[in-house]
């Protein structure tokens, strides 16, 4: 079994060293062989040379969209690039590339898979879990975000919806894809992990969490987040989702 862990980024030369540096130190201590599947989304700084200058001390595998696409854009490229090297029973991770997601919540993830999850979520609303650096603003989002997802879809033992730092069992992905297509993922913003998790959603729904503690004090980058814009999208698509 292999791990590929997935990002996308854009202009993130500052985030990317102390991201990189605790991806291999976590891994250092294990026993699970990774590949790091970094896809450059259009970045104007030097995303791409951080990036390569961590060649000789880790698997890495860079593609470059030419231009910014979104995210949306950046994770199905992820999604079709470990489709062709992963196998079936390999994992793969979806986690920002912000450093706002510490790399030591992998682990567990990959337990939980091991235990026959097929999609694992690191949650901000478990026993443990904290949220620093995070403005009263989207908090009270995210908890309404919480409800809301809660009330459409009532998913066992999920209680975080949105956060896109998540595992997959490759095979799950895999028959999404097949079933979706490059329709897997149709928004380019944030909402598109939440589309992904709703289609995804529709092979499997045996979804587990971990508790997790976003940084996002930590973070090396500007937020690229439009608020109002991802609640809005991610609503229509709960509601179109229902519909179904």
């Amino acid at each position: 079994m292999k791990i590929f862990i997935t990002m996308s980024a854009y202009n993130e030369e500052k985030s990317i060293p102390p991201l990189f540096d605790a991806i291999i130190d976590t891994f250092n201590n294990s026993n699970y062989s990774y590949q790091i599947v970094l896809i450059d989304d259009g970045s104007s700084d030097k995303t791409v040379e951080v990036v390569e200058s961590y060649a000789t001390k880790a698997q890495i595998k860079i593609i470059t969209h030419i231009i910014n696409k979104g995210l949306g854009e950046g994770i199905k490229t992820a999604i079709r690039q470990t489709l062709k090297i992963a196998s079936d029973e390999d994992i793969m991770v979806c986690m920002d590339a912000d450093n706002t997601h510490h790399p030591q919540y992998i682990l567990p993830m990959i337990k939980k898979i091991e235990e026959g999850f097929d999609i694992v979520i690191a949650s901000r609303f478990r026993k443990g879990s904290k949220q620093i650096g995070v403005s009263l603003l989207r908090k009270i989002i995210s908890f309404g975000a919480r409800i809301i997802f809660k009330i459409f879809l009532n998913l066992k033992n999920v209680r975080d919806y949105t956060c896109g730092f998540r595992a997959f069992r490759v095979k799950t992905v895999r028959e999404a894809y097949e079933k979706f297509g490059e329709d897997i993922i149709t928004r380019k913003g944030f909402a598109c992990t939440d589309e992904l998790l709703l289609n995804l959603l529709t092979v499997t729904k045996k979804v587990s969490e971990v508790p997790f503690i976003l940084h996002y004090n930590k973070k090396g980058s500007i937020s690229k987040l439009k608020l109002w814009t991802t609640v809005k999208a991610t609503l229509a698509m709960l509601i179109a989702y229902k519909r179904k």
